[in-house]
């Protein structure tokens, strides 16, 4: 799309136009699936489609937040795609970092502190004892099973209940309490194997 294309129709798409903003989503959304992917990539991270999608709608919603403030400034002194891709890429990063910082909560068997992680600034020291243990989870998780890190993204990341996971994997609530128990024992030994 050329440049007085993509003002035109960024502003339109501002003012609410609703085609406007449909054209916007149809022609942009492609593009952001394809720097998510690549910022997903980049570091090793998992690219479903129903995740990318997730983050893509994110992505969308947050530039109609707030009448539009995000969409409002791009100033245009740069290709709206080069804006785009920045916005993009932060948020995919965004993202992982929320991620990353669930799995150290997890790594630490604090389950329910996830739904308390502060968004506060942390020292130097801080951030590299963190990223540490974030190096660690990577590591760790790379151990378990597919059936394993099903169960951690179910349980840890989403949330649900043990007869929850039970029922989105298609297993009875005997195996779930199973691998419930093979993670727990999986975690303690890599966690005494690394210390």
């Amino acid at each position: 799309m050329p440049f007085d294309e993509d003002l035109e129709l960024l502003q339109k798409a501002c003012m609410g136009d609703e085609n406007a903003w449909h054209i916007f989503t149809e022609s942009y959304s492609p593009e952001i699936r394809n720097i998510i992917r690549t910022v997903l990539n980049t570091n090793n991270y998992s690219h479903e489609e129903e995740l990318i999608n997730e983050i893509c709608q994110e992505i969308i919603f947050s530039l109609l937040e707030d009448n539009c403030r995000r969409l409002k400034q791009f100033d245009g002194r740069s290709r709206f795609s080069t804006w785009l891709y920045s916005v993009s890429a932060n948020r995919t990063k965004d993202f992982l970092r929320k991620q990353k910082v669930k799995a150290l909560y997890f790594v630490r068997g604090d389950v329910e502190g996830i739904e308390k992680i502060p968004d506060e600034r942390v020292s130097t020291q801080d951030q590299l004892e963190k990223l540490d243990r974030i190096n660690l989870f990577i590591e760790i998780q790379s151990q378990f099973t597919p059936r394993e890190k099903q169960f951690v993204e179910l349980r840890i990341f989403e949330g649900l209940s043990l007869n929850e996971v039970a029922g989105k994997m298609g297993i009875t609530e005997n195996n779930v309490y199973r691998v419930n128990h093979r993670v727990k024992q999986k975690l303690k030994e890599l966690l005494d194997f690394y210390d």
